[in-house]
């Protein structure tokens, strides 16, 4: 592991945990090369794919919460999809000024051939014992939630709150459904334009 004294960052446990998963993250890149590349598309478009794949119409602003990254990028990665015919743009049914992604049928049938291989965990995670396993999905389902919370509060506090509706969220009881883990009460996800999620935003 590097030494977190080195980039002049506390020796904490979030930097040791942190520094941790980035070395896991970057073990495991080839593997996920190798599966977008089996496929003509690039990690970042896979991503895109299981994203949607796993949960179904969303807004472009909701995809970019799932992937982390900014508007830009993933006008990009869905201009490439799209060109594909692996996604296409819509309407959405609630404002038609905002654009709903849509999984097409090809689509759909290349998720499914990708999703086992890219569902399979790499041997730093596989080859934990069972209990290991379900401790991590703990702690990821946790940060998930988290990250999620902090992603609304985001949004909430953007001039689009006003114009436009709040990216939908994993709510507690889904990432029970989907993860097996429960998640505290006290991260239950509001409504993004809350008063109360604005005051803290």
């Amino acid at each position: 592991m590097s030494d977190p004294n080195e980039t002049n960052l506390p020796d904490s446990p979030g930097v040791r945990a942190w520094d941790l998963m980035s070395q896991i993250w970057r073990s495991c890149k080839p593997y996920i090369e190798e599966v977008a590349s089996s496929v003509s598309m690039t990690p970042q478009q896979l991503l895109a794919l299981k994203v949607m794949g796993e949960h179904g119409t969303m807004a472009m602003s909701e995809l970019a919460i799932h992937l982390g990254c900014d508007a830009s990028n993933v006008t990009s990665i869905v201009d490439k999809l799209e060109k594909r015919g692996i996604v296409e743009r819509r309407n959405a049914e609630h404002d038609r000024r905002v654009k709903s992604l849509v999984v097409t049928p090809e689509g759909q049938q290349l998720f499914e051939v990708v999703k086992t291989r890219f569902l399979q965990p790499p041997p730093a995670i596989g080859g934990l014992a069972t209990e290991d396993q379900e401790e991590l999905c703990a702690i990821f389902t946790r940060a998930l939630a988290s990250m999620y919370e902090l992603a609304a509060r985001r949004f909430a506090a953007s001039p689009l709150a006003t114009t436009r509706p709040g990216p939908t969220l994993p709510a507690r009881e889904d990432l029970r459904v989907v993860r097996g883990i429960d998640v505290p009460a006290a991260e239950d996800h509001a409504d993004p334009r809350t008063p109360g999620v604005h005051s803290a935003g």
